[in-house]
């Protein structure tokens, strides 16, 4: 249940806008594609390639900022400080080169399914396999997604986290279903913008909160938390120059350049030039929006840094609802808009994910498979039914995972990236290696992704399993005195230094894990490739 529901009617009004607006998108577009009379799979997945720049950008931004991103990033500031920031600096590596090398290449092959690809570099059971590790990464991710903002929905509503569960689920599900791409997109130029308005609000109270802009300033450097530039190369340090800018350029290859949402977004514009633009759009569109995290965090920390709510809310994870609740409960009608915040986030993910599913499971199984066993592909129409019925499949499977997190309780960014890194990393490290290696065959393709999905995923479960051992290191004096208030305690920069053995290897940081992944593939890709000949 709540924390404490400081919900009013204009706050329940602008979360139920935020619903009926989404839902109606979704109705709108089915409506005006079967007037068309061109609900076809093509139109559901890819747009007909029909879609303009600029939706087509905030889009891209819209499904990569997730609930999960904007609770989870505040919640590291107040941690660690704002190092976390120094991920931006990444961004501007990644979009580059998914502008200049990955959409070239796919958009000129106009591919539907990103892992046609590999099909046609390598073999088409380097494509099943590497569609079948999408589709349950994916699954598992949606849970995480819708997850997050149901604990926000629960804590200022009063509404069951169960409940709130099921209503973003189904809510995403439907639209996307029944709408398409295009309604994915246009709903997530709508929801980048509720999501940049209310985290410039919360910004704004915030800072009038803790005392003017000034005073926010002094304890932050009170209390270290001001980006800073830790050039020690130790992998175990969680955030550092490297692994923020360095391993996160590779976990933005997994997690952007080479994304089957991402693809499908790209491809639906009319031109090459088009597609290449809409990523430099999506750029700094990507940066405001970490920037605003990234402060929001510090804001949090500033009003918070003398009195810990950790045996209130229990968990970090929550410490972005609770500042809600405290911060901005007051003003009526703002918890609702930042709720509808956190909502938007969740919904453009979830529905993009969803989308993408549906494009990958259609195109990489059901349509192989129909023209294997029928002789004739099939009809656009039944196409279209079919891309619905998988969608609604997908959607449900998101809810059922979701109840299962929710019974973890777990750390929600963490948990996320390293189901992101471990699983897309060596999926990343696969098309790299087929982009950048001439002589990569099959056979050093498999073997070298192989590799990295096991050492990745020995290396993600021995991250949580260790990890959940250990006291968080945040946590207050042993005083079982809730209202006693203690210091947020100061970022320990060496903490996972002081672990050696299996629990030092278990400790390097979840931003390496895509950049293990893919150092594994080329080495072995290329070792295998060349001791077992040319490629096929």
């Amino acid at each position: 249940m709540a924390e404490n529901n400081v919900f009013t009617w204009p706050d329940y009004l602008l979360f139920a806008s935020a619903i009926i607006i989404s839902l109606s998108i979704g109705i709108y577009q089915m409506l005006k594609r079967r007037k068309e009379n061109d609900l076809t799979a093509s139109e559901l997945l890819v747009a007909d390639r029909k879609m303009n720049i600029l939706p087509v950008s905030l889009s891209m931004t819209a499904s990569l900022v997730s609930g999960i991103l904007i609770l989870g990033v505040p919640h590291e500031v107040v941690k660690y400080g704002g190092v976390y920031y120094l991920t931006g600096l990444s961004y501007l590596l990644n979009y580059a080169f998914c502008a200049h090398c990955v959409v070239p290449v796919f958009y000129r092959l106009r591919l539907c399914s990103g892992y046609q690809y590999l099909e046609l570099r390598f073999h088409k059971y380097v494509r099943r396999i590497a569609s079948l590790t999408f589709v349950l990464q994916t699954i598992f991710y949606m849970s995480v997604v819708i997850y997050a903002p149901a604990i926000t929905i629960s804590q200022t509503t009063g509404m069951p986290t169960s409940v709130a569960i099921a209503l973003t689920g189904i809510v995403c599900t439907l639209y996307t279903a029944i709408g398409g791409l295009r309604a994915v997109i246009w709903t997530d130029v709508f929801q980048i913008i509720v999501m940049i308005t209310s985290l410039i609000v919360t910004v704004v109270i915030g800072i009038q909160n803790a005392g003017g802009t000034s005073e926010v300033s002094r304890i932050i450097s009170e209390g270290d938390r001001w980006p800073y530039f830790d050039f020690d190369p130790d992998p175990r340090l969680i955030y550092s120059f490297w692994s923020c800018v360095l391993g996160s350029t590779f976990s933005g290859m997994a997690s952007f350049s080479f994304q089957q949402m991402i693809i499908q977004r790209f491809v639906s514009l009319p031109t090459k030039k088009a597609a290449i633009a809409s990523v430099y759009i999506a750029m700094p569109v990507s940066l405001l929006i970490l920037t605003l995290l990234c402060v929001t965090g510090l804001i949090i920390y500033a009003n918070y840094a003398d009195c810990d709510p950790i045996r209130i809310i229990h968990s970090y994870n929550k410490i972005l609802p609770h500042f809600i609740t405290q911060a901005l409960g007051k003003y009526s009608g703002l918890p609702g808009l930042f709720v509808s915040c956190i909502f938007c986030g969740a919904l453009s993910t979830i529905s993009s994910g969803i989308n993408s599913l549906a494009a990958v499971t259609y195109y990489d199984f059901v349509d192989p498979l129909y023209l294997k066993m029928r002789k004739e592909p099939i009809g656009s129409k039944t196409s279209g039914k079919i891309t619905i019925a998988i969608a609604l499949i997908f959607g449900s499977l998101a809810v059922l995972f979701s109840y299962v997190i929710h019974h973890l309780n777990p750390n929600i960014l963490h948990t996320t990236l390293i189901i992101l890194n471990t699983i897309a990393g060596p999926i990343t490290g696969m098309f790299v290696l087929g982009l950048f290696v001439p002589w990569a065959n099959t056979k050093g393709t498999l073997v070298g992704f192989s590799a990295a999905v096991i050492m990745t995923l020995w290396l993600g479960i021995g991250n949580a399993v260790t990890n959940s051992k250990l006291k968080e290191h945040h946590l207050p004096n042993n005083s079982t005195n809730v209202t006693e208030c203690t210091p947020i305690p100061p970022v320990d920069r060496n903490l996972y230094k002081n672990r050696t053995g299996w629990d030092g290897f278990y400790s390097i940081s979840y931003l390496w894990f895509a950049f293990i992944a893919v150092a594994i593939v080329l080495i072995l890709g290329n070792v295998v490739s060349l001791i077992t000949g040319k490629r096929h």
